[in-house]
């Protein structure tokens, strides 16, 4: 069975409001999305179960980083209320590598959480909310 390390993928991300292209967002320490659809009741009068259908899907996610003040623009343009694209690749950017990337809509960035120890490293961590569905594709 082939698996994928998680060490091999990179995220880009561009700032929805600006014309230049994706870069690399730097320090990720890791990073998750899901997908997932309302359920609707379909249920009818003179059935004793009931039924549902799926409605909307929504699809929301983190990236965690090692906080970096030297990064620029890639941590900075994910602040709250930000609108950005995102591309995840999961595989590396090598051609024939598969990546998710947001739609036209981009994504939003709705929490900007910030953490650090004594004994730790200070990290940061990026929750989104994707406007549609993401894409699957290939390098």
């Amino acid at each position: 069975m082939a698996v994928t390390r998680g060490c091999l993928g990179k995220i880009y991300v561009k700032d929805a409001a600006v014309t230049s292209g994706a870069t690399q967002m730097l320090r990720v320490r890791d990073w998750s999305f899901s997908e997932s659809a309302e359920r609707l009741e379909s249920s009818e009068i003179g059935a004793c179960t009931k039924t549902y259908v799926a409605g909307a899907v929504e699809t929301s996610g983190t990236i965690n980083v090692w906080w970096d003040a030297t990064t620029g623009a890639n941590q900075t343009q994910m602040s709250v209320a930000n609108d950005v694209f995102i591309e995840f690749y999961l595989e590396g950017t090598a051609s024939g590598s598969n990546y998710y990337r947001t739609p036209t809509g981009g994504a939003n960035i709705q929490e900007v959480s910030r953490s650090g120890s004594v004994d730790g490293i200070v990290e940061t961590t990026y929750s989104f909310t994707v406007n549609g569905s993401l894409t699957a594709t290939s390098v």
